[in-house]
């Protein structure tokens, strides 16, 4: 089995490496983080040039605030025309519009915002005859307005959400206004234009969220990303202020690499059909059988996974790759008008690097099954799935016990503090609690209720941390334990069985038969080698080889283990695992043909009866039998020896018993004197005093 597991093993480290080396190429991380943090750190971390104190746009918290910061900050670093000393952008105008050195805007940046009409909120006993709720279609506001200075309602826009927590779903209308990119040689008309924005009242009271949208192009990296600054005004009158970022290749077959990683995708989707085939053919072998096994479900879902990637991958390649439809033109050089697609391309690369990152967790769990051929991982998992069947109900109470007290932090605190403002955030901070042992936010709870801070604190660190926690760690030691303990009693029962050969593990019985086949080179190029084959099991009666004892990996034994290798080849060696079972858990002394074929051969009888004689038949099988068979009766004959030494014992005892119940009584003068008498001695009524 564990040479099955060797082998599938190698075949699925190329098969990760393949996936992985594919994934990273087509997005280059380290390169995106480059564009990513040299935009933020240019305009959402910029400070305000005015302000006196160090404030960004993360400190937004008013609609004059948020023009302050488009026209101080957000404009001025994206439609930049000169360099720091004044002199005019050079190389034909290439760096004009043109933020970090080198990402260059690629379309007219777009403000977008939602608004909702007047009386949208529920309160009917509102002390004015204005009020404006949360966002929702019905709520929405579409009237028109604002055409002098470039406004319009759109539809089929991309989808808009808000900050988790904060905003809303925005779906795919709302108020758009273009400001174009700034032509070489031509006076800025951006100032104009945000200043007529901000004089119409753009933003407003009935505003629930403004969004600002651009398109760069990194030539250097060849590299497209699309930018979105959002801030959620929440009828509460809060500001949340956001930035997003996704970059994408839409070359990505142009270069050397390029094509490098066009022969690694076509080898992965050989192999990847190679394991479907397997998994289909098992199905259609095992029916609904299939279904009961956990790892099943495991391969399942981690092919379901990757045929995802691929297909969002194809799909993206088709839709927007191919040179025929032009998009990777397009977007490489500048364009007059804003472009909702880029967007929509870059949501959809998005989409397809996130399903790849997700699955990679998959294909990682599924390495460990393989690495049991190691048997310090095999312990290590089946003490994880022998835990199992104590984790799972157990896992639930721990769910349970930390919604409870998600409800009770969201419900105390969610009014002050910002990490218990909602129910999700609240459960993942408890949960950061648990697992990277993060701290409450204790000042904050306190100052929010002084009481209950104290109070929920105690019951958390004593309820979850102390006790369920270490609960959980105890059933994984105890469940560790167990497989130990069953783990020593199966060597124990190996080694009394097969001697030292229970002793070598994968990699030393390899390099055993790499030296059996060097042995064999050296016979063939004429050098005298012996090969008698060596006793596998010594008469051992204290039940345990020693390290001297020779095994069935020795080369001087290569050839009857390549009988074995042959008769083992029928057997299928993913259900070894039964067959061990029954040999440990159920203490079976001997496994008959019948225990065979129920596990190992597919309930094949005959396949089974074959396996045994073809085993049985060996010489080194029967020189093994004859070792055990000479040892226990050596052993028979020792415990014969043993019996009889009991029964002399007993029949000893048994008159030593009887002598004593006759002897006289001792603890009287009678008994006394006829112990004298029996011993010739005088009774004590016959002598005098001095006697």
């Amino acid at each position: 089995q564990r040479e099955r597991f060797f082998a599938q093993l190698v075949v699925y480290a190329l098969f990760l490496s393949l996936y992985v080396y594919i994934v990273t190429d087509i997005r280059p991380v380290h390169q995106t983080f480059g564009v990513h943090s040299t935009i933020f750190d240019q305009t959402s971390a910029e400070e305000f040039p005015d302000a006196n104190f160090d404030k960004r746009f993360s400190d937004v918290a008013t609609i004059g605030e948020f023009w302050e910061y488009t026209e101080q900050v957000l404009f001025p670093a994206l439609y930049s025309s000169e360099y720091f000393n004044g002199d005019p952008k050079g190389f034909d105008g290439r760096f004009t519009n043109t933020i970090a050195g080198y990402n260059t805007l690629i379309m007219p940046i777009r403000l977008r915002s939602v608004r909702v009409h007047n009386s949208s909120c529920d309160n009917a006993r509102a002390f004015t005859k204005t009020c404006w709720g949360r966002y929702s279609e019905d709520n929405a506001f579409r009237e028109p307005f604002g055409a002098e200075y470039g406004n319009s309602y759109l539809t089929n826009l991309v989808p808009w959400s808000g900050y988790e927590g904060f905003g809303e779903n925005y779906g795919t209308e709302g108020y758009v206004v273009d400001i174009p990119l700034q032509e070489i040689g031509q006076p800025a008309t951006w100032e104009a234009q945000l200043k007529a924005l901000k004089r119409g009242k753009w933003v407003d009271e009935s505003t629930r969220a403004v969004s600002i949208h651009a398109g760069f192009y990194n030539a250097n990296l060849d590299l497209h990303t699309y930018v979105r600054w959002t801030v959620d005004i929440s009828p509460s009158g809060r500001f949340q202020p956001w930035t997003n970022m996704w970059s994408l290749r839409l070359n990505p077959y142009t270069r050397d690499s390029d094509r490098i990683r066009l022969v690694a995708e076509g080898i992965f989707i050989v192999l990847l059909l190679g394991y479907l085939a397997v998994e289909i053919l098992e199905m259609r072998k095992l029916r609904w059988g299939y279904f009961l096994e956990l790892p099943n479900w495991i391969d399942m879902v981690n092919y379901a996974l990757y045929i995802g990637v691929i297909t969002v991958w194809v799909n993206f390649v088709l839709s927007y790759v191919v040179e025929s439809k032009g998009y990777a033109a397009k977007f490489s050089s500048r364009g007059a008008e804003y472009d909702e697609e880029f967007a929509q391309i870059a949501g959809t690369f998005r989409a397809s690097t996130q399903l790849a990152a997700f699955n990679i967790v998959w294909a990682v769990v599924k390495v460990f099954k393989y690495l049991q051929l190691f048997p310090s991982v095999m312990l290590l998992w089946e003490a994880l799935a022998n835990s199992m069947v104590e984790i799972v109900p157990f896992f639930m109470v721990i769910v349970m016990s930390i919604v409870a007290f998600t409800f009770a932090a969201h419900w105390t605190f969610g009014h002050y503090v910002l990490e218990f403002h909602s129910f999700t955030r609240s459960f993942f901070m408890l949960v950061r609690t648990v697992v990277a042992q993060n701290s409450l936010p204790y000042d904050l709870m306190r100052e929010a209720s002084p009481t209950m801070a104290v109070v929920f604190t105690l019951l958390w660190t004593v309820v979850i941390l102390l006790i369920i926690v270490n609960m959980f760690v105890g059933i994984i030691t105890d469940s560790h334990d167990f497989v130990m303990a069953q783990h020593q009693y199966e060597q124990t029962r190996m080694l009394h069985r097969i001697g030292n050969s229970a002793n070598v593990d994968f990699f030393r019985a390899t390099f055993n038969r790499g030296i059996g086949a060097l042995t064999r080179t050296k016979e063939k190029m004429g050098s005298t080698v012996s090969s008698t084959p060596t006793i596998i099991f010594k008469d051992n009666p204290k039940r345990k080889a020693n390290k001297e004892d020779p095994t069935i990996f020795d080369p001087e034994n290569r050839v009857e283990l390549k009988k074995v290798h042959k008769v083992m080849r029928g057997v299928d060696t993913k259900d070894a695992e039964a067959v061990r079972k029954m040999m440990v858990h159920q203490e079976v002394d001997r496994l008959t043909a019948a225990d065979l074929a129920n596990t190992v051969f597919a309930n094949e009888p005959a396949k089974a009866h074959e396996f045994l004689d073809s085993i049985i038949g060996m010489q080194i099988v029967q020189d093994s039998i004859r070792s055990i068979e000479a040892r226990e009766l050596h052993e028979q004959h020792r415990v014969s020896e043993l019996a009889s030494t009991v029964d002399r014992l007993v029949r000893e005892t048994e008159a030593v018993t009887e002598a004593l119940s006759n002897a006289p009584q001792l603890d009287t003068e009678a008994g006394v004197e006829e112990y004298l008498e029996l011993q010739g001695v005088l009774t004590l009524q016959n002598t005098g005093p001095k006697a």
